[in-house]
């Protein structure tokens, strides 16, 4: 018998044994994992800060911020997850009534909201549509850099001038919401060193400086009728038409029943016990100085019977409201009758903000 040790066959890749098929498994695999596997770990790696549920996760200076804790949530899974609209295409104002007779669906008719606002010879209206999706649009009318702001979940409404001390800012979406409105970064501040900026005040609330360093400043924007606002200023621009999918898109967005419901869906201090007012009333809403007066929409549209004027005197100033059917459509002058500041607002929205009062009773004006 024989009992050396058996030495065990060597196992070769031969084109008999199914080498060339290993071979091109394992290249094939290979394919995938680059193709497939290292962009989405690329993009994790890379995505913008943020966990979906831990504000200290999104890269902010929050030690000293002027925010109440209880009612600061992040509300998505990163920054900038809503895109903002920079720098968006316009069409000529006067051709959107071509387009509505040439498209399936109309874009705008004259009873629709916009946002709006003219430097000199040049004018931009930005329908809600739009603005509802992103939220925040950083854009350039003449020579003023525009912050818009729509926030539906608090129904807010305002305009600012970007530029800071000369330097022109750019806001994009923090991933934040403060009383359920969305908290903005400054993307040209330097990675990890961004303020965050509230809204409805317009103050940078946190950053390495700590808050109330600064403030943006309101810009008087038109917030009515398109109509209205064409024929007064038929050289406007407006954003493009969306098409195609893009706009079935747009459309799909619909907070209606969210609106038309008592349900809050993220933490806001509510001024129902202490005004009286639903949180989600619809509200004119007035900085004069460092106070913040607020009207019902619905009342101001029921005391002029539907459209009006009407008059009110804050800190010894005075102010018409030119009021016109349907929601948002108040013009604020001042006693020269140039239009100044204000904001829409759900009433909890506005309510967040230090020295937010309701408004003295209003008289009846000429219009």
């Amino acid at each position: 018998m024989n009992d050396a040790p058996v030495t065990p066959p060597k196992l070769t890749v031969t084109s008999g044994a199914g080498g060339p098929v290993l071979i091109a498994t394992g290249l094939f695999a290979l394919f995938l994992i680059v193709y497939f596997v290292a962009p989405a770990l690329s993009r994790v790696k890379n995505r913008p800060p943020g966990d979906g549920s831990d504000p200290a996760t999104y890269g902010f200076v929050l030690d000293g911020a002027a925010l109440d804790q209880e009612y600061l949530v992040a509300a998505q899974l990163h920054r900038d997850l809503v895109r903002s609209l920079d720098a968006p295409e316009k069409m000529e104002g006067t051709a959107v009534v071509a387009f509505n007779r040439e498209e399936y669906g109309k874009y705008l008719v004259p009873s629709e909201i916009v946002v709006a606002y003219a430097d000199g010879d040049a004018a931009v209206a930005w329908p809600l549509l739009q603005l509802r999706t992103h939220e925040v649009c950083n854009d350039m009318v003449g020579d003023v850099p525009v912050l818009i702001v729509h926030a539906p979940l608090s129904g807010l409404l305002v305009a600012y001038d970007r530029r800071v001390d000369g330097k022109v800012l750019e806001f994009g979406h923090s991933g934040l919401l403060y009383h359920s409105t969305p908290l903005l970064y400054d993307r040209t501040d330097p990675l990890g060193q961004e303020r965050l900026w509230d809204p409805v005040t317009g103050d940078a609330v946190a950053g390495p400086d700590g808050p109330g360093t600064t403030s943006l400043q309101r810009l008087p924007v038109f917030i009515g009728h398109w109509g209205d606002w064409l024929a007064d200023h038929p050289v406007t621009k407006i954003l493009q038409a969306p098409t195609g999918g893009l706009r079935e898109r747009y459309r799909r967005l619909d907070y209606g029943s969210y609106e038309l419901g008592k349900k809050l869906l993220y933490p806001a201090r509510s001024p129902e016990e202490a005004l009286g007012l639903g949180p989600k009333t619809p509200c004119l809403v007035l900085p004069v100085q460092d106070e913040m007066y607020a009207w019902p929409m619905a009342e101001l549209s029921k005391q002029v019977g539907g459209s009006g004027a009407l008059t009110v005197e804050l800190q010894g100033e005075p102010f018409t409201l030119l009021v016109k059917d349907g929601p948002h459509a108040v013009d604020v002058q001042d006693a020269a009758g140039a239009r100044v500041p204000s904001l829409r607002s759900m009433a909890f929205g506005w309510y967040s903000a230090d020295h937010a009062q309701l408004g003295p009773p209003l008289q009846l004006g000429a219009e």
